[in-house]
């Protein structure tokens, strides 16, 4: 649902072509996760709620908030194919990546709507 969860996501999102999410000012875009990675999103062990502090708190954590924000791809092997995406891009469509997050100026709620941004268009 979107963010009035009053309105349905809409199909254009849910096939890929993503929603704007702003932060600081600037504008992002944010893509639905794909089926193939739910698994690897439970496994991150990543604080998706109120508790988004606890996600910078060692250099493990941080390397997955990284992952989700589209610093390095997120990737699985499904039989012989990879299934590999990238689920945040910045004003310029390139990956987003926790260092330019820092570098633009997010705060701790930034993430947690990011992350809550990523949970709900992704259904």
């Amino acid at each position: 649902m979107t963010q009035d969860k009053n309105t349905p996501t809409s199909l254009s999102t849910m096939l890929g072509s993503g929603v704007p999410f702003e932060a600081k000012g600037k504008t992002y875009t944010v893509i639905p996760i794909m089926v193939a990675h739910i698994e690897l999103l439970q496994k991150s062990k990543l604080f998706l709620g109120e508790n988004q502090l606890f996600n910078f708190i060692d250099a493990p954590a941080r390397k997955e908030v990284n992952k989700w924000l589209g610093g390095e791809p997120v990737s699985t092997r499904i039989g012989d194919k990879e299934i590999t995406a990238i689920y945040c891009y910045d004003e310029n469509n390139e990956p987003m990546s926790l260092e330019k997050a820092m570098a633009d100026g997010w705060d701790v709620h930034d993430f947690k709507r990011y992350f809550k941004t990523l949970c709900d268009i992704s259904g």
